[in-house]
């Protein structure tokens, strides 16, 4: 029996009850923004007191007024980052311009391990909005074909994303395909055209499709020196840095979101980053699965060493692995969790991303936890859920300043005695 008909035809039916969901979701009422964030959230993500926000606020002088409705005042987070701008212009204090500094280079992180379900895309994109709240410049490239990340900004693979047949560029962009299938004098275009913002101000992203599959082939081709391969000046192993290289400038921090399985793609990532994410749950499947990808990464590292040298290759400034989806009260993952802790040291980040009702009913509607404006049923389990992700955001905010030599400015702080403003 042939099952191709059935199968694309019940494709087509998955793909239009897709379309028919997130259409309904990005509709003119129900379109997908970011939230606006209150005078306590606002001074929060600041630094600074509540106070002080009132004060700035109300002597005005060019600082952002936010929205007052009743008698509270809301902040989108466009104001957010001029507020943040306007205090370090007035003030001089590097506590307000997180970005990175003259000399300080790109910071490239790879979530990756090659189980699927571990919840690659919803830590990657919950990372990157922790920092992009911070103040950093973000871009999420998304390297899965399943497109997770892509979907989670409201963005329709199939129908999005690379171009119509007439060679237009969609909404979403043309995703990394659209860079590894560029011709030799198209490298400008093939980047911009690859990189589209999202309703995050400070957040941009390389959109995902099942044309990724195409890019594997063209790369597959291209590590066969026996094969015809299309010639490119970048090695095959190169292209996602080459691609960094060129858009890299505008921002702080890439995030790569990697396939669950070992591919021409996810060699791509090893090679480009400058740190490790390995997300896994607390089960001894998939510890037993993180066995072997603990394996897999050092023979990884030791051919990209061989393939590039000392001085050709950095090498990874930081490998952490962050447990997901933890349930404190279950004693089998906690004894998981405390196997791994004893095994990994100082490789794991000590706050496990809890599993929550909020993280739930946000995943279920496609919104993160920093989108998602809970139910008052839901508020103390939402703000679990929420500084549980800070606490992993903290990790690795510390690694990316580690990595520019700096630290957490609060940690600046507390050795010089300096109390926050």
């Amino acid at each position: 029996m042939a099952w191709h008909g059935t199968l694309d035809s019940i494709a087509k039916r998955l793909r239009s009850q897709q379309s028919a969901i997130i259409a309904d979701q990005n509709n003119s009422s129900r379109e997908k923004s970011l939230r606006s964030f209150s005078s306590k959230e606002a001074s929060s993500l600041l630094g600074i007191t509540e106070s002080h926000l009132r004060n700035r606020v109300s002597n005005a002088d060019g600082f952002p007024q936010g929205t007052l409705l009743g008698k509270s005042r809301t902040f989108t987070l466009d104001e957010i980052i001029a507020a943040r701008r306007w205090l370090y212009e007035s003030t001089g204090n590097q506590k307000y311009k997180p970005s990175r500094r003259n000399g300080e280079a790109l910071c490239v992180i790879a979530n990756t391990n090659f189980k699927g379900g571990v919840g690659k895309s919803t830590s990657t994109v919950h990372l990157a909005q922790y920092l992009a709240l911070k103040g950093y410049r973000i871009l999420i490239v998304d390297l899965d074909a399943q497109a997770s990340s892509t979907a989670l900004f409201g963005i329709d693979p199939a129908r999005h994303v690379g171009r119509d047949p007439n060679g237009r560029v969609l909404p979403a962009g043309t995703s990394i395909h659209g860079w590894i299938s560029r011709s030799s004098d198209n490298e400008e275009v093939a980047a911009e055209e690859a990189v589209r913002s999202t309703y995050w101000p400070n957040i941009d992203l390389v959109a995902a499709s099942a044309i990724l599959h195409s890019s594997e082939d063209i790369l597959k081709q291209r590590s066969m020196p026996n094969m015809h391969a299309p010639i490119s000046e970048v090695d095959w192993h190169r292209e996602v840095r080459a691609f960094l290289d060129h858009v890299g400038g505008q921002y702080d921090v890439a995030i790569l979101d990697c396939r669950p399985d070992i591919n021409m793609l996810s060699v791509n990532a090893f090679s480009a980053a400058d740190g490790l994410i390995v997300p896994v749950l607390a089960t001894n499947m998939d510890l037993q699965s993180m066995t072997e990808f603990m394996a897999f990464l050092a023979v990884t590292e030791r051919r990209l060493l061989k393939m590039y040298g000392q001085e050709g290759w950095p090498g990874w400034a930081f490998v952490r692995v962050l447990v997901n989806r933890f349930v404190g009260t279950s004693r089998p993952q906690t004894e998981v969790v405390d196997s791994m802790n004893l095994v990994l040291g100082p490789l794991m980040i000590r706050n496990p991303m809890v599993e929550t009702s909020a993280l739930g009913s946000a995943g279920n509607m496609k919104w993160t936890l920093y989108e998602y404006l809970p139910a008052k049923s839901e508020d103390r389990s939402y703000k679990r859920a929420v500084a549980a992700m800070d606490a992993v955001g903290a990790v690795i905010e510390r690694e990316i300043l580690s990595f520019w030599g700096r630290k957490l400015q609060d940690e600046v702080n507390a050795a010089h005695g300096v109390a926050a403003e």
